[in-house]
Parts: structure tokens; sequence; C-alpha cells
């Protein structure tokens, strides 16, 4: 039985930052700059109630350094940077007793006591990045390029999390002896710009080594886990480090940026893999397309910055990637959401009022989101229109 609150969070976070800006310089044809920093955070959770995620403190700190090069036609940048973090975990002995029986804490890897027992972990990593733009037409196409490495730590729900919450629709588990995500990546982009047209296009491609992977948990006969607890059924989620490699490609076209009547279309694909066994990773977003119409005079009548827009958001579907038995579910079917904006500003005696109408999926249309765990259960919300008046005295 809980008394009060099921959850009762107290978090307290305090950083210190210390940043040294390098003054511009010439350095042959190029103009130098950059900054050398540290940085620093202590944070503690507090929480009383459900035994979510333990109380833990953690203790970073970093140093980092940055250096650009200015060019008549382009720039060039390079920085790297270097990340410790030492974070102890307080379980009280119900959930400490869960973690051993079900093998994801180790007895030895804990300070064990009364009324608690702590768990400390420490990691390291860091980041290392260079990267350049080239303006290959100056004032017209750029090229830019970035390559880099990264380290993320895992979080504390990742490590310990051991149950569901009244917003969290699964039951899940948390894996101690994650290590630290480790990506390798790179990013090209074209952008070209002219009066008439804005068009930016750009690829990626990262290999994580390590990385935490957040999905259904199938027991050896490939059927998903469910627990059954006092307040119902959940189905099962894990953390677990595999090696995955993501890619993918982002665009944004839009013509007549400035003009009266503008088309704008934007769109992404993302693709990811478990590089060991090439199957498609469950909860990716699919392709997304996005298609807006624009009618937006600067003034007509006694109303300035005009705004009329339709819109319409094509969503794809995964199913054809991912295989039926890695989820819960199917994964969603593909939709159409309409939508539209309407605003105009009114110059006052002393001030301005501003008036903007939204909608979002005018037509009600049912439908879920591949990366909402709510999707197993019930479809997102219908139809939103939302009014904002702003008033500038």
């Amino acid at each position: 039985s809980v008394e009060g609150p099921q959850y009762n969070f107290r978090l307290r976070t305090h950083t210190i930052d210390l940043n040294w800006q390098q003054p511009s310089g010439s350095l042959g044809l190029a103009t130098g700059s950059g900054q050398i920093g540290l940085s620093g955070l202590f944070q503690e959770n507090v929480y009383a109630g459900l035994a979510l995620i333990p109380n833990h403190r953690s203790l970073s700190g970093g140093v980092f350094a940055l250096e650009r090069l200015t060019f008549p036609r382009g720039i060039l940048e390079a920085g790297a940077r270097y990340d410790h973090l030492s974070r102890s975990a307080f379980f009280a002995r119900n959930p400490y007793e869960r973690h051993l029986a079900r093998g994801t804490l180790a007895a030895e890897d804990c300070l064990e006591g009364e009324p608690r027992t702590e768990c400390p972990a420490r990691f390291h990593g860091g980041a290392l990045g260079v990267g350049g733009v080239l303006h290959a037409l100056p004032g017209v196409v750029d090229i830019k390029l970035d390559l880099s490495s990264a380290s993320r730590f895992p979080n504390t729900d990742e490590l310990y999390l051991n149950g569901s919450s009244p917003t969290f629709p699964v039951y899940a588990i948390g894996s101690p002896n994650l290590g630290v995500e480790t990506a390798w990546g790179l990013s090209p982009t074209l952008s070209l710009s002219q009066p008439w047209l804005h068009l930016e296009v750009s690829g990626h491609l990262t290999r994580i080594e390590d990385y935490i992977y957040f999905a259904p948990e199938l027991n050896e006969n490939g059927v998903p886990h469910i627990d059954v607890t006092i307040r119902g059924a959940f189905p099962r989620y894990n953390f677990r480090s595999i090696e995955a490699i993501f890619y993918g490609a982002d665009g944004h076209l839009e013509i007549g940026p400035d003009a009266v009547f503008s088309l704008a279309l934007s769109g992404s694909i993302v693709r990811a893999h478990n590089v060991t066994t090439g199957a498609h990773l469950v909860g990716i977003p699919p392709d997304r397309l996005r298609l807006a119409g624009r009618f937006q005079p600067k003034k007509l009548g006694l109303f300035e910055d005009i705004l009329l827009e339709a819109n319409v958001l094509f969503v794809g579907s995964n199913r054809d990637r991912v295989d039926p038995s890695a989820d819960l579910a199917p994964s969603p079917s593909a939709y159409a959401l309409v939508g539209g904006a309407l605003g105009a500003a009114l110059p006052l005696r002393d001030g301005r009022l501003s008036v903007h109408l939204e909608i979002y999926n005018l037509l009600n249309t049912p439908y879920r989101e591949t990366v909402s765990q709510m999707r197993y259960y019930a479809d997102e919300p219908g139809r939103d229109i939302r009014i904002r008046v702003g008033l500038d005295f």
C-alpha cells in the first residue's frame, strides 16, 4: 500500500560552466577562432511512492576544445570533448531483491546496507568532430560535411527501471550491465538558395556500438512476455545492448519563400538495422512527407503578416520491414492528415494584436504513431483546433 501520492519526486540539479573564448585572429588566408571549457554537474533524484526507478545521485564533469577556421570560400571546424560520470543508485530492499531475483543486479557490485543498498557505476567517454562548409557558388550553393564520433552514457531508467507507471503502458526492465553508446557518423548536406527557391538535402549514416535498444522482450518460443501484476497485465519491454546502423535522408524545398504564394515540401527517411542479425529495429519512425501551400501577403487592408495555409502530412508504414514476431502488434498502417492555419496581425495605436488559428487532423482521421507505445492500446487524439491571441504593448 502507498499512503499519499503514487509518485513524489524531489529533484536537485547544480551546474557549473567555465569557458574561454579565443580572440579572432588572422592565420594566412583564414581567420581563426575557438574556445575551450570545463563543465560540471551534480544531480540528485529522491522519490517516494511506487518503486519505479531508485533514488540516485550523479556527479559528472567534462572538458572540451573547439577551433574554427573561416576562409573566403568556406569554414573548417574541429572539436573534441571528454566526459566522466559517477552515479550511485540507492535501492530499498524490495526493489533490490527483485533485481537480484531477475539476475539484473549482482550482489558483489553493490554495497548492501540498511535501510538501503548502494550500487555505484562509473562511465567515461568523449566526442570528436570535424566538419566544414564549402561555398561552391557563394550565396547560391553550399556543400557541408560532418564527420563525428560521440559517446552517450546510459540513463538511470535504462539501467535500473523495474515496473510500470500510470503513463507508461508497458512493464519495463533495465539492464545494469549496459555500457556506453559510441556512435560513428557522417552527414553530407547540399543547399541551394535563390530568391525564388530554397533547397536543402541531407543524408546521414551512423554506426552505433553498444546501442541501447528498447524493445519488446520475447521468450524462447518467440512469444512476447506478459507480466501480470496487481494493477493488470503488461507486455514486457527491456533495454539491451546491440550493434546498430542508422541511415537515411532529410530534405526541404520551398518555392517562392518570400512571395505572396509559396509552396513548401519536406520529408524524411530513416532506416535502422541490427548489424548482427540484419533485422530492422522496432520503433523507428516511418517515412514522412509534408506538403504545404501558403498565401502570405505582407499587408491587406488594416491587417499585416497575413497567413493562410493548407497542408497535408503523409506518413508511411514499417509493416513491410519489421518482423511481426519481433513486436507486440503489427506496425501501424500508413495515414494522411490534413491541416491548415489562418493568422493575421492588427496594428494598434500603442501596440499590436495578433490572432492565429491552427487546425491539425481536420478530417478527424484515426491513426497510430509508430514511435508511441500507446499505439498498442488506442488511436492518437483526433481533430485539434487551437487559437492563439497575442498582444504586444
